[in-house]
This record gives C-alpha cells, sequence and structure tokens, in this order.
C-alpha cells in the first residue's frame, strides 16, 4: 500500500473525502503512478498533484479513475466528486482554475500527454494492421481446410450452462465458493473480480452497498463516504452475520456470507454521529441493479 502524504489542512472535509477515496482506489488496483497515466488521458504528474491534494481533480480525471477500477465505483465517486465541487465553489478555491474545475472543464493537455496519444495512436493502427495480416492467415488456412472442418463438426462441444450458451471460463480462480468464503476477504478470496452491487441504500450522505460474486456464491456489504468508527454489516440466510468498521479513510467492506443467491442476503451499516447511532439496512439483493434509494435512518 502507497505511503501517503498528509493532505493540506485548508482542504474541504469533502474534498478529503474525494482524494481518500482516489487513493484508496489506486491502491486497490496496486497501479503506479506511470500505469496509471497510461490508462487515462492524465499525466504522472498531474496524478501526483490530485492525489496529494494539490490541486482539485476535474470530473473527468475521476471519471478516468473510477472506470479503471471498475465500472461498479463510477456512480459513487463521480457523487462525492459532486459535493466536493460544491465545497470548493463554497470555500472560494484555491486555484485559478477552479471555476473550470467545477462547471467539469479538463485542463489543457500536457505536451506529455499529447505525445502519449500519438504513441497511443501509432500503435493502435499497427495492431490494426497486424490483426488484418493475421484474418488474412486464418482466412486462406479455414478455405483450404473446409473439408476437414466439416468432417470434424462433430467433436466436442463446449459445456453449455443453464441458458445453453457455452459458459466461458474465468481468468483467474477464486479461492472459496460459497459455505467455505464465509468470514473471508472478498479482494484476497478472489471474489471482488466478479463483484456487483445487488441493492444499495443512502442513509444521509454514506452510501450503503450489498455487494455479491456469482462466482463464489457469497456476499458483502460495503459502505462508501462514511467516517471512522461507522460499521457495516452483511447478513445473510446461508450464513452467519459478517461485520466491518472503518478503521481510517472513508469506506470500508465486510467479510463475506454464504449466498445462493443475491437475495438471500442484505447489507445494513450503522453510523455515529453527533446526533446519535442512525442504523438501516438494504433490501434484499436481487440480479437488476436499482439506483439507490435514500433513508432517513432509524
Amino acid at each position: 500500500m502507497t505511503r501517503w502524504k498528509t493532505l493540506p489542512s485548508d482542504l474541504e472535509p469533502e474534498v478529503v473525502h474525494l482524494v481518500q477515496e482516489l487513493r484508496s482506489l489506486k491502491d486497490v488496483t496496486e497501479l503506479t503512478l506511470i500505469a496509471l497515466a497510461s490508462q487515462t488521458a492524465y499525466s504522472k504528474s498531474a496524478w501526483e498533484r490530485y492525489l496529494n491534494g494539490k490541486k482539485f481533480p476535474p470530473r473527468q480525471a475521476v471519471l478516468a479513475m473510477a472506470e479503471v477500477a471498475g465500472p461498479e465505483h463510477v456512480a459513487p465517486l463521480l457523487e462525492l466528486w459532486r459535493r466536493a465541487a460544491h465545497a470548493q465553489a463554497r470555500g472560494g478555491g484555491r486555484e485559478k482554475t477552479q471555476t473550470a474545475e467545477v462547471t467539469g472543464a479538463t485542463e489543457p493537455p500536457s505536451r506529455d500527454r499529447r505525445l502519449s496519444r500519438w504513441h497511443l495512436i501509432f500503435g493502435a493502427a499497427s495492431a490494426a494492421l497486424l490483426m488484418c495480416v493475421v484474418l488474412l492467415v486464418v482466412a486462406v488456412t479455414h478455405a483450404g481446410n473446409e473439408d476437414l472442418g466439416s468432417k470434424k463438426s462433430d467433436g466436442a462441444k463446449p459445456a453449455a450452462g443453464p441458458s445453453g450458451l457455452a459458459t466461458p471460463k474465468s481468468t483467474s480462480l477464486a479461492e472459496c465458493r460459497h459455505k467455505t468464503c464465509e468470514g473471508k476477504d472478498p479482494r484476497l478470496a478472489g471474489c471482488g473480480d466478479d463483484a456487483r452491487t445487488a441493492a444499495s441504500i443512502w442513509l444521509s450522505n454514506t452510501l450503503i452497498e450489498l455487494r455479491y460474486s456469482s462466482r463464489c456464491q457469497a456476499a458483502w456489504g460495503r459502505i462508501l463516504q462514511a467516517k471512522v468508527g461507522d460499521q457495516v454489516h452483511v447478513d445473510g440466510i446461508d450464513g452467519a452475520p459478517q461485520t466491518g468498521r472503518v478503521s481510517f479513510g472513508v469506506d470500508a467492506f465486510s467479510p463475506m456470507t454464504p449466498a445462493a443467491d443475491p437475495s438471500r442476503a442484505r447489507a445494513c451499516a450503522t453510523l455515529t454521529s453527533r446526533a446519535g447511532k442512525q442504523a438501516t439496512c438494504t433490501p434484499q439483493g436481487s440480479t437488476a441493479v436499482a439506483s439507490p434509494s435514500s433513508s432517513s435512518g432509524g
């Protein structure tokens, strides 16, 4: 995990939350600043400024980070950016470029970024040319062996799933499945690779999510934009409840509980504030991901 510098003390709390979440996603992806720059339209030096609170990140940079980390991070991270941008606008900002950034405008491409784009274009063109040559060779080979291929049409077929379609092979192996996942960390067990949000709900300014892995047949809870001491729980019919706590930063997730189907689990959170404790739960999970609803707690 990266040893991060202390953020400037004059940052708005919402901006601190946003930068901490960006740092967390960078740690999760295990990308260096150079690798992150190669996968986005922003240079290494730009990311260094964004992740250390030296410059407020534009919306497109935040979106790029979320897409690199996974599509499930896009909506929560953009919501954090929206709140941080309004806080920056209220506070007057610290840079001349603040007004453009709050409205979502991006900074002009640097020389390094322009060169990087030309390298990408050249690489893409070379790859396309190589692909054309490969396809031509394959087409000629296929035509010459057409009769042979027809004789082998009764050979082995790929295994079909419940829908009758061939079941794709996973790119990585999970370390557990169903009951054997109980109490384990979803990331370390490899269950986060195919994870999706099966249910979600807002409690005050905190997003509560039920995360589910079909490959592992397990569920866990996750909270975003929370505070140190807040707790997230997952309750399942197939196994024991599991609890996670925000020890640092602004998010946390619980260990896994077995769930043959997302409808057999739900995620809950208990938040601590000056007004007292607030608690609520998501609906039971579903196969379709709905937009998060809101709750006043209680």
